[in-house]
């Protein structure tokens, strides 16, 4: 009997045991995650902060965004740093079926937008006889950002090369139809809806860069951009583009995620995984974020150029396609080209597109040019129009100097000239 008793007490001594060991080590594994989780945030914390640090030394030291010190700024330190100053404080005003458009009437020494919101002088609508009109859209190179006067865009440096070309003997007026971030199917509806009633004679798009940011979507020619998307890029998530980017936003929207990392709703994987696990979050949540293949978009690209040429052919212009050339392709990098791409590349999220450039931008431009060619739409590839230059034209990863854009109106002068493009259509 008395075994008996001694044996039931061994066995309650031994669950008792075993529920306290089991206990115990529950509590150590809790902690242990929560420990792991607050050492991820520590972390977390920590990379952001350095992130500040480096945004606000290189501020101090202007080795990215005081761009007037860079090397191809040589001597024009204080009209590029007008410039910048600038293009940083320049507002945007929101256009439906287009997107932002650049303030219109914005005067400064190196900045001027006309009353259409155009880079560059005033014009009249009604064009005048004898003129042969070029409209150039594109993005920011179009544009003309790094370019410290209107006259030192691409549409500026080509109208100086024709005046002195075809000087009194024929007028040619070039129009700066580019705007920052634009893509193919934003140009083609802006052509449509304003550019054809310009009455011009030859229309441009001088594009790449834009359509492979894969954060943006690829819409086909005739797609508005959606009031829904643009209301989110503007709301106070999205402060960049309220106005022109500057330091400030990109310093308040770091600081604001370092605060996040310490809130609820910042939870981190960990935990949610943990909590999937024990039950208390719903499960199989539906993937976002479809991947797009080069070809798809170089297809997509195509079509918009598709959709201009057609425009052309119903309102009597030729139409042109010139392909943009980007850093990762063919030029031999200056020192300052090579620092000053090694830091954006590393530099999440905004120059993360770098990467996808190194893998696919040939790929897809070369996509581009081939369904153009056969559709017999005029092509002219500009990516390797710095091949022979080491000269230290890219102070970013996409945007030249004033001289990087002279480079690009002479190839496309010779070509336009070469092809007789530059000879007016003759009426049927």
């Amino acid at each position: 009997m008395k075994s008996k008793i001694e044996n039931s007490g061994a066995r309650r001594h031994r669950r008792i045991f075993i529920l306290a060991t089991f206990a115990i080590l529950l509590f150590a594994g809790i902690v242990l995650l929560y420990t792991v989780e607050f050492g991820l945030r520590v972390q977390k914390t920590r990379d952001l902060n350095k992130r500040i640090d480096n945004l606000q030394n290189l501020v101090r030291t202007n080795a990215a965004y005081n761009k007037a010190l860079f090397k191809g700024y040589e001597k024009r330190e204080k009209e590029a740093a007008d410039f910048f100053y600038a293009f940083t404080a320049m507002p945007y005003v929101y256009r439906p079926f287009i997107g932002f458009r650049s303030v219109p009437n914005y005067h400064h020494s190196t900045i001027n937008t006309n009353s259409l919101s155009y880079r560059g002088p005033e014009f009249d609508v009604v064009k005048e006889q004898g003129v042969f009109r070029i409209l150039i859209y594109g993005g920011s190179f179009v544009w003309g950002t790094g370019a410290l006067s209107d006259d030192e865009t691409v549409a500026g440096h080509l109208q100086k090369i024709l005046d002195k070309s075809f000087a009194g003997q024929r007028r040619f007026e070039v129009i700066n139809c580019g705007e920052s971030s634009y893509r193919t199917s934003q140009e083609a509806v802006f052509l449509m809806i304003e550019g054809v009633y310009l009455n011009p004679d030859l229309v441009i798009f001088l594009d790449g860069a834009n359509d492979t940011q894969r954060w943006n979507p690829p819409l086909p020619s005739g797609y508005p951009i959606e009031f829904e998307y643009v209301n989110k890029m503007v709301s106070k998530h999205n402060p960049r583009l309220r106005k022109a980017f500057t330091i400030d936003d990109e310093l308040e929207y770091l600081k604001g995620q370092r605060d996040l990392v310490w809130s609820m709703k910042a939870e981190s994987e960990l935990l949610s995984r943990f909590r999937r696990l024990s039950g208390c979050e719903a499960r199989n949540k539906p993937q976002t974020g479809e991947q797009i293949s080069p070809y798809e978009y170089a297809l997509r690209h195509f079509y918009n150029l598709k959709s201009a040429r057609g425009m052309g052919r119903e309102f009597g212009f030729q139409f042109a396609f010139a392909v943009q050339p980007v850093p990762v392709a063919f030029k031999p990098l200056h020192r300052q080209e090579k620092e000053i791409l090694g830091l954006l590349k590393n530099r999440d999220p905004y120059y993360t597109i770098l990467k996808y450039w190194e893998e696919h931008y040939i790929t897809y431009t070369d996509a581009v040019v081939d369904l153009c060619r056969t559709e017999g739409i005029p092509v002219l590839d500009l990516k390797k129009v710095f091949e022979n230059n080491s000269d230290p034209l890219y102070f970013d990863h996409v945007h030249v100097t004033g001289d990087g854009y002279r480079i690009v109106a002479e190839s496309l002068h010779e070509w336009l000239d070469k092809t007789g493009m530059l000879t007016p259509k003759t009426s049927d």
